[in-house]
């Protein structure tokens, strides 16, 4: 019996179903039943797993990341997003050559600070 769950939380390009970020984390099944206890929701993993939203998985991330149980997580990104946080990248490097990209800004803080307020 698998042990481990994964939950994704999608961020979408305005008012459309085109996912601009997603990120997957995988928590234990114990890290979830702790989070459903505690909130007196009364559905079962597997229900919960067959009807959550990306706003529910955001809540529970907070809640496996408070807490350090987040086991593993992966974050992807659109096409148009990577084609400009490279461009960003590249046009400073213009004026910095010896920054590394991470020295710049990581993927996500472009994303925070850029990208989310274009």
């Amino acid at each position: 019996m698998n042990k481990f769950v994964e939950l994704k939380i999608c961020n979408y390009i305005d008012d459309t179903l085109d996912v601009e970020r997603e990120v997957k984390f995988k928590i234990t099944k114990e890290c979830l039943q702790d989070y459903l206890t505690e909130t007196e929701d009364g559905r079962t993993i597997n229900k919960f797993l067959e009807t959550y939203n990306s706003d529910e998985s955001s809540v529970i991330y907070e809640y496996a990341s408070d807490d350090g149980r987040i086991l593993s997580e992966e974050i992807t990104y659109c096409d148009d997003f990577n084609e400009q946080y490279k461009d960003f990248i590249r046009r400073t490097q213009m004026f910095n050559p010896d920054m590394i990209a991470e020295e710049i800004a990581t993927k996500e803080d472009y994303y925070w600070q850029c990208w989310k307020v274009h």
